[in-house]
């Protein structure tokens, strides 16, 4: 007995080591064409196979099989059946009941337990596959059919064990994972004894009730008597005559068979069997003898796949290859009208960014445009390198046909003629993953769309952690970073497994002694780019790669094939042979000469590398929300909440629909029976009563009632709505999907109405996350007719979730209220309101909706001897003599009006309309730079009143500030006390007559004794800021530990510690190895973590749970350095305030932050966004950095200019600027250690940044080669000036030449740019060079026209 699996030669870098080897299992994915898989796990069969991880859906409630893919186990024979004249079940006992839990389809693998029996001729044990007959979930025995070979030793020597003796097993070895539905037809060909693999899968199949394939099972035998399990298989095909059908066919029939006779031949199989051009819809199992196999499908090569062949192939059917890997369908290239123009790749062309062309002589005395590029060690010249996004490579001569990169290296590459084109931009030295793209990301259509010449190399770094692939070119290396949408596909079938082999070799290099169990745990929660985290089966699809790397790897890297986990993954597999062979021949990997710039040893982006970013990890809690509901695999921490059988599953889905259709049938009936007692009224007299009865059933006043859904009208008022029945009612309706849930606040017997109370259910709010038994009390209510009622539901408040599984599958939890106004979830409020007031006034949603109309309508307000002394509206007071924020319609970016009331005419009511304040108008001191004297400081804080008067319309105004007079903030608090407090704090100290004074001695100084305000705001206001001040003081010595998860450099947390006083920073998770070198550095104090926060949330948790095994992670940036001890398990969370507004004017793009709310489609602004409303201007360049250093680039020597160089730059002071030398011996450029400040801090952003002493001003710029530093110097100092403004003598290549990228984008603004003084600093810059997009922020700040700093 033999079996086959259909190969085809696939790539790795060595063309040896091409083969797809036998022994890998398959991986869990649809084929993408017809596949033909050949199963071998017969009654007799050879090889070793490689384990697939079972699935817990077998049997829940047990966890591990007894069997082990990796140690030998030996089981005890309970029982052997006859079956017929050879062939015998062999019953072998399992321990303590358990199932086998074996996939579907996998086999074990046997041999004898007495070392020195089944041996061969060379005194090896003789290992054999069985596929076990019995179900997988089969408690406390495993059935093997055996049938007996004469010249079978295996299985001769199995029919000679007597009942009580034992047999070895080994396994389970998956096979091919089957997946419900997953083809429409599956087609079955099997002979003899090859029947137990198929009949394995059938029998699983057909016994899931939601199968829907149809299988057809082709089974030829010698004779009738031969035909093993026919009593099963017409069973099967009795029960389920839909979807099963069985064959036999008999090669020596005897009088009257009726069936079809002979062999298994092309009418037979395109009579019974679907045909190829349906693809990836049918799926084709064989397993038979060797001769079976190879008539069918082709022959073996020795122990491993054959390619194609015999009726298979004839018919037209695809070979498969070792996995059954997602096939793809051939696609081609097909450029738009709209794609790009096409710039070829040839040795003069230039990047913007790249080193520019000089003029050189040929030997023949031409001129010449050539690159100045470095030396390599070899001698030659250090090829660019670029970046390669939204590629594509496909097949010339082929028509375009989208194929791998790699075809070329391939034995299908003959004949093939590769293309790559895509968008092109240089790799900078030093750039991560975190740069790339950043600056130009947005623009991909200012990238040139370069065709690529003649691929010469494709290197796959299979030992470096996640390294990019790169193709080379004759004039630059290429990364290539994302391929485009319809490519994404193909190269995705390229890299996944190349990507599965260098995490493998890589992690071989670094951990050495790292058992396969041990590198499963992390290699499961890695992923490779979007896609789902890697699964076990993925290890074993990629044992061809795996042999490929380990035959190109370096002479330094030759430890590798010796590592544990190389040894054991080969083995398994059965490619260790294989290696054995490849390295006899193996010859000397040739030196690869990389990109110079690549880095492919920074750490940085490795670990910040899409592919490396681990599965999310969650609590069982909300795993069990998201079961099968998100895309992302998710991994659970902690001890998983019991799970339903599926038959417990299936009873729930039944009684659910049930109760919909009885609810449905309920909604059917118009009048129905409504009655009441005048005993349940809520007083004599009363309108209302606290309970009624609706055709029999009684509701009471805070009972949850279902209703009519009103949004689907669709379903209720359909002209077919009075004909559904049961059977046309979806098999998995929910309650949900057709009604509202409400709460009954009052009844009516008056009109016959109830008023209730909302809630939402959790699927209108979360969608797909949320669970089906979660409510959410609303802010809403209203009114419903009593006819409207069809029910009522249990709903449980404030249900810990540890307790959910104790509730009922048709009850509700309610832990939550969802607040309309905001799109926020808070708890529960305590419902004493509704037990203490009777109906109908006891519904809060009723009062909350007055206190918010009352909040809104603007009415007066009153002092404490009744007189009036302001107003309310939109939830704030406002009173004489406070400082108010309007809203300013100036087209300037000068964020809010501040006004100070002296006047108030209103009128309560609810129009916008209701009247107006007369203020006087309030200026800024940081308006008035012009006339302030050199000395004063532009304090965006400080404010100026005016005998000005203007009127705001009430409805412009946008709240209070506070603003008292300098003189007053000398003591608790002190003036910064104060301004540190909250943005709305200002002070005033001056008077002017108007807003805009022509001269500083206008000013008329303000006392406290005269400067009126509003004491009873004001003294509220002092009081927070004391009980805050206490509140610090009291945790000076003892401050709040606080945890930050994503703590990049810690300059958000660090700076909110500084902020607040009482915060402490203690830990710090952050992935990025410089980052975290980072946090270490600037504070020690801190326990840094430098790994990814999924992984320390499992690693926390487990080890609070008190988990005796926990494997502790390593630190990223040194792999032999375990993570500190998480942090202990008190730490506690506070909560976060109310969303904060924007404090300062920003003159970019809307920073609207939306809600959508499910059910109105309605969006909840919570961020005031509008340019008018920020109470503070913009802070600008030359508000932020006036003060530093002046300092400029001294321009490079040159054959013209060899001598000293002068200064030519002056200040405003007529001062020299300081020449500072560009030189790639040193990191940075600039002035060193802490020089004096070019002047007193001028705003408020200055002097904040000196409070505390600077030992470093680290005011430099980055270091660049002399042509740039050229360019640069040459640019006049001039706002907003760039390259245009340069003669043309000075020009280069890339500025000038129209066949250059910035001329085809016709002369484009930015390269070579100046930063305006009044203009603002780019929000993100990560690639800091003169001709990078963004970057135009250089170490000029204009001051005018003539002098720059």
């Amino acid at each position: 007995m033999s079996f086959l699996r259909l190969a085809a030669s696939s790539r790795t870098l060595a063309s040896q080591a091409s083969r797809r080897y036998s022994t890998a299992p398959a991986a869990p994915k649809k084929a993408g064409s017809l596949a033909p898989w050949f199963l071998g796990f017969g009654v007799a069969g050879a090889g070793a196979y490689a384990y697939l991880e079972r699935t817990s859906a077998l049997a829940p409630k047990q966890e591990k099989s007894p069997l082990d893919p990796e140690q030998w186990k030996d089981f005890k024979l309970k029982k052997i059946r006859p079956y017929n004249h050879n062939t015998s079940e062999f019953v072998f006992e399992l321990p303590n009941n358990e199932a086998s839990l074996i996939p579907v389809a996998s086999c074990l693998i046997v041999k004898s337990s007495d070392p020195e029996a089944l041996k061969d001729a060379k005194g090896k044990p003789i290992i054999r596959p069985y596929t076990p007959i019995s179900a997988p979930d089969h408690k406390g025995e495993l059935v093997l059919l055996v049938k007996k070979y004469d010249e079978g030793k295996a299985s001769k020597y199995i029919h000679e064990l007597k009942e009580g003796e034992t047999l070895s097993l080994k396994g389970p070895i998956s096979k091919f994972p089957y997946k419900a539905n997953e083809f429409e037809e599956v087609a079955l060909i099997g002979g003899g004894s090859g029947i137990t693999p198929l009949y394995q899968i059938v029998t699983h199949a057909l016994a899931d009730k939601s199968n829907k394939t149809k299988f057809k099972l082709l089974f030829s035998n010698v004779t009738e008597k031969d035909i093993l399990l026919r009593e099963e298989l017409d069973g099967l095909k009795k029960k389920y005559p839909n979807t099963f059908d069985v064959v036999y066919l008999l090669d020596k029939p005897a009088e009257g068979w009726t069936g079809p006779t002979g062999y298994i031949s092309a009418d037979v199989i395109k009579q019974h069997v679907s045909p190829a051009t349906l693809n990836e819809k049918v799926k084709v199992f064989v397993c038979g003898p060797p001769g079976q196999v190879a008539a069918i499908a082709g022959k073996k090569a020795g122990m491993k796949q054959g390619e194609l062949g015999g009726i298979l192939k004839e018919l037209g059917y695809t070979e498969d290859q070792a996995r059954p890997r997602e096939q793809l369908p051939v696609t081609y290239y097909k450029p738009s009208n709209s794609d790009p123009k096409v710039t070829l790749e040839t040795e003069e062309l230039s990047l913007e960014g790249e080193d520019p062309y000089e003029d050189t002589v040929n030997h023949d005395g031409r001129g010449k445009k050539r690159r100045k590029l470095p030396a390599t060690a070899e001698g030659g010249e250090e090829k660019p390198v670029r970046i390669l996004t939204n590629f594509t490579a496909y097949d010339r001569n082929h028509g375009k046909e989208m194929v791998a990169v790699d075809v070329c290296e391939t034995p299908e590459g003959t004949g093939r003629d590769l293309v790559v084109v895509g968008y092109a931009r240089p790799l900078y030295e030093g750039n991560n993953s975190e740069d790339d793209g950043q600056d130009d990301e947005e623009d991909e259509e200012d990238l040139p769309f370069l065709q690529l010449s003649a691929v010469l190399k494709l290197d796959i770094g299979y030992t470096n952690f996640m390294e990019p692939v790169y193709i080379e070119t004759s004039w630059a290396w290429y990364r290539l970073d994302s391929p485009s949408e319809r490519y994404e596909p193909v190269h995705t079938h390229f890299m996944f497994p190349e990507s599965v082999a260098q995490i493998v070799l890589s992690n071989a290099k670094h951990h050495r002694n790292e058992s396969l169990k041990d590198f499963l745990d992390k290699f499961k929660n890695m992923r490779y780019m979007h896609y789902k985290p890697f699964e076990e089966q993925d290890l074993w699809n990629s044992v061809p790669q795996i042999l490929g790397g380990l035959r190109a790897r370096k002479e330094e890297d030759e430890c590798i094939v010796s590592a544990p986990l190389i040894q054991t993954i080969l083995k398994l597999s059965g490619a260790f042979t294989d290696l054995v062979t490849m390295e006899k021949d193996r010859p000397r990997p040739p030196v690869r000469q990389r990109p110079a710039t690549s880095h492919p040893g920074n750490p940085d982006d490795a670990a910040l590398k899409e592919a490396n970013q681990n599965a999310t990890q969650v609590t069982p809690s909300v795993a069990k929300l998201a079961s099968g509901l998100v895309e992302e695999q998710l991994r659970v921490v902690g001890p998983r909440p019991p799970q339903p059988n599926q038959t417990e599953l299936d009873k729930i889905t039944k009684d659910t629909r049930d109760r919909v259709f009885e609810l449905v049938n309920k909604a059917k009936k118009r009048n129905k029976d409504i009655r009441w007692d005048k005993d349940d009224r809520v007083h004599r007299g009363s309108r209302h009563v606290k309970r009624i009865q609706i055709e029999g059933a009684v509701y009471s006043v805070g009972d949850v009632v279902i209703v009519p859904n009103e949004f689907r009208r669709d379903f209720w008022e359909s002209k077919d709505f009075y004909d559904i029945d049961l059977k046309s009612m979806p098999p998995d309706a929910k309650l949900h999907d057709l009604f509202w849930f409400a709460k009954i606040q009052s009844i009516s017997h008056d009109t016959f109405t109830a008023h209730i109370q909302w809630f939402e259910h959790g699927a209108a709010l979360l969608q797909e996350l949320a669970h089906d038994q979660q409510l959410y009390l609303s802010n809403l209510c209203g009114g419903t007719k009593l006819q409207s009622i069809l029910g009522k539901v249990n709903v449980h408040y404030k249900v810990p979730t540890n307790q959910w599984k104790t509730i009922g599958f048709q009850d509700f939890i309610c832990n939550s209220l969802y607040n309309h106004g905001d799109g926020s979830f808070v708890d529960l409020p305590d419902d004493t309101f509704t037990k203490e007031i009777p109906p109908p006034d006891n519904c809060p949603a009723c009062a909350l909706r007055e206190q918010q109309a009352q909040e809104n309508i603007c009415m007066s307000t009153y002092a404490q001897d009744r007189t009036e002394n302001g107003f309310t509206h939109r939830g704030h007071r406002y009173h004489y003599e406070e400082f108010v924020a309007y809203y300013s319609d100036s087209d300037e970016d000068r964020g809010a009006n501040i006004g100070y009331i002296t006047e108030i005419h209103h009128r309560a009511g609810w129009d916008k309309n209701v009247g107006s304040v007369k203020c006087k108008k309030v200026g800024r001191i940081v308006d008035l730079k012009d006339i302030l004297p050199e000395d004063m400081m532009c304090d965006e804080r400080h404010l100026f009143l005016t005998d000005e008067d203007v009127d705001v319309n009430i409805d412009h105004l946008l709240g209070v500030v506070f603003a008292p007079c300098k003189e007053a903030l000398t003591r608790n608090p002190t003036l910064q006390q104060w301004l540190d407090f909250s943005p709305e704090h200002f002070f005033v100290e001056y008077r002017f007559p108007t807003s805009q004074p022509t001269s500083w001695d206008q000013k008329v100084k303000i006392r406290w004794n005269e400067h009126a305000v509003c004491n009873a705001c004001c003294n509220e206001r002092l009081e927070e800021v004391k009980t805050a001040k206490k509140f610090v003081a009291s945790h000076k010595g003892n401050p709040l530990k606080a945890l930050d998860i994503f703590a990049g450099v810690g300059a958000f947390s660090h700076s909110i510690t500084q902020a607040c006083g009482a915060i402490k920073l203690t830990h710090a998770i952050e992935v990025a190895p410089s980052a975290a070198h980072t946090i270490k550095h600037n504070f020690p104090d801190v326990t840094v973590y430098n790994q990814c926060a999924n992984t320390m949330l499992q690693y926390t948790l487990k080890t609070w749970e008190g988990h005796s095994t926990v494997r502790r992670p390593y630190q990223l940036y040194d792999e032999d350095i375990p993570v500190p001890p998480p942090p202990k398990k008190d730490i506690s969370g506070h909560p976060l305030p109310n969303l904060p507004q924007p404090s300062h004017a920003y003159a970019g793009p809307s920073l609207d932050i939306k809600f959508p709310y499910y059910l109105q489609k309605e969006l909840l602004k919570s961020i005031r966004v509008a340019q008018g409303t920020a109470l503070h201007k913009t802070v600008t360049v030359e508000d932020a950095i006036s003060d530093l250093p002046r300092f400029d680039w001294k321009p490079p020597q040159t054959t013209r200019r060899s001598g000293p160089i002068a200064p030519r730059r002056t200040d405003a002071n007529g001062k020299y600027v300081p020449l500072i030398e560009c030189t790639k011996e040193k990191t940075s450029c600039g002035p060193e250690g802490a020089p004096p400040y070019h002047h007193k801090a001028k705003t408020r952003f200055q002097a904040e940044a000196r409070t505390k002493g600077v030992h470093n001003l680290q005011h430099v710029t980055k270091v660049f080669k002399p042509d740039v530093v050229k360019m640069v110097t040459l640019i006049p100092p001039i706002a907003k000036a760039d390259y245009r403004n340069l003669p043309a003598r000075h020009q280069e290549w890339q500025t000038s030449n129209p066949e250059s990228h910035i001329g085809r984008s016709r002369y484009k603004s930015g390269p070579y740019g100046r930063l305006d003084k009044d203009g603002v600093f780019p929000t993100i810059v990560t690639n800091v060079a003169p001709t990078a997009k963004q970057s135009q922020v250089l170490h000029y700040v204009i001051i005018d026209r003539t002098t720059g700093l």
